[in-house]
């Protein structure tokens, strides 16, 4: 099986991804207490999805209507929460991810290539917990 590059993996870096992983509590996409401006439904402030992007959530919708479409939970692979690479049932180390594209960096002084670097903080939508390590 050929690995899929970063952007085909939807690949964050450690620095837009909190130190406890993914969870829709840390994204700005969601309206509290328990709503998304991407996706339908329930929102559980513990569980993560795709669209995530690190921020404080939002008091209330940005929209005097709603969305003409929101994606599905299904579609945006909503679940459990707390996702990254460190917890990844696929990572075994800096740039050691058995699904997607990454290189070690040649030294800690070298960053050079840190756009193509897989860190353990960071996280992606191929995620999935390590057996016994889930959130």
């Amino acid at each position: 099986m050929s690995k899929l590059s970063q952007a085909e993996a939807g690949y964050i870096p450690a620095a837009l991804v909190p130190p406890e992983g993914t969870s829709c509590g840390a994204c700005y996409k969601m309206i509290l207490p328990a709503a998304c401006i991407e996706v339908e439904g329930h929102i559980d402030a513990s569980q993560t999805c795709i669209v995530f992007q690190l921020g404080t959530p939002m008091p209330h919708s940005p929209y005097q209507h709603a969305p003409a479409k929101r994606m599905t939970q299904a579609e945006a692979g909503y679940g459990p929460g707390h996702t990254r690479c460190g917890n990844c049932e696929y990572f075994h180390g800096p740039d050691a991810c058995e699904r997607v594209q990454g290189y070690h960096l040649r030294s800690q002084y070298d960053s050079t290539h840190n756009e193509n670097h897989i860190e353990p903080g960071g996280c992606c939508n191929l995620h999935e917990f390590r057996a016994g390590g889930g959130a």
